[in-house]
């Protein structure tokens, strides 16, 4: 990794890079702290100081996060905050501003216990990761969505045929791989779970749904011929549809309007 400084650390981070730092995340989040830890310290090495000392801070919160006999006393958590308030509000995609919101809270429960000052675990925080746009990443994704085979799979899918679109998508997903293969794999469960609605397997589509958010999460600020953030929104709307539907006592859910996948005009 090249030297950078705070402002230009977006720029000079290489693809497999940010992978090994993404799966710390992935795996913090999953409550998996053992795993993030090495996964950051393997990514640390190849840190100037600056972002050493941010990662080594993740790697510290990680550590509290065992809740399985860690102590945690106000001096830890004033450590952690005294540390990253310089990477606020947002370093490597970490909403840097609401990890030390949370860490404040936590500090506020310890002032507030009646266990002698300290509290176990940093109380299942989590942490806010939005992808930074990374150019090596935004021409990978846009040269797969100006490919023929994916453009077809648009068409298909805004007809309604999401089996076919998904068979489409996923002759595309197996010629990728890497990022291109995460992000082309979330169309393909898109349109496979639009078309268990169809075939009234809401618990699949449910299942498949899930995933699809999650991936789509990691490409929000990849700038390409779609919109990624509004992909997520019509998800999150069918999810909401389909519970509504369940809640007042319907068997069969129906979209009350199709999805469609909008290319953004050049």
């Amino acid at each position: 990794m090249r030297k950078k400084n705070k402002k230009d650390y977006k720029e000079v981070i290489y693809n497999d890079e940010w992978e090994i730092f993404e799966r710390g995340v992935n795996y913090y989040n999953d409550n998996n702290f053992s795993n993030a830890i090495s996964t950051w310290e393997i990514f640390s090495e190849c840190c100037d100081h600056f972002d050493k000392t941010f990662i080594k801070s993740l790697i510290q919160t990680a550590k509290l996060n065992d809740i399985e006999g860690t102590s945690i006393k106000i001096r830890d958590i004033d450590n952690l905050i005294k540390i990253l308030r310089p990477y606020s509000p947002e370093h490597f995609g970490i909403n840097v501003s609401q990890l030390v919101a949370s860490l404040s809270e936590c500090k506020n429960k310890i002032q507030d216990s009646d266990n002698g000052g300290s509290i176990n675990g940093l109380q299942g925080i989590k942490l806010a990761y939005s992808p930074p746009s990374n150019p090596d990443l935004d021409m990978e994704v846009m040269e797969i969505c100006q490919m023929p085979d994916f453009l077809a799979g648009i068409e298909l899918f805004n007809k309604g045929y999401y089996w076919e679109a998904h068979e489409n998508w996923q002759e595309l997903w197996r010629d990728q791989s890497g990022r291109g293969k995460l992000f082309t794999e979330a169309f393909v469960q898109l349109a496979e779970g639009c078309s268990f609605v169809k075939k009234g397997k809401t618990d699949t589509a449910i299942y498949l749904f899930g995933k699809v958010l999650k991936k789509f999460q990691e490409f929000k600020k990849v700038q390409c011929k779609i919109s990624i953030p509004e992909l997520i929104n019509s998800t999150e709307i069918i999810l909401e549809e389909i519970g509504s539907y369940r809640r007042n006592g319907h068997p069969v859910f129906k979209f009350t309007s199709k999805p469609v996948i909008l290319l953004k005009r050049k």
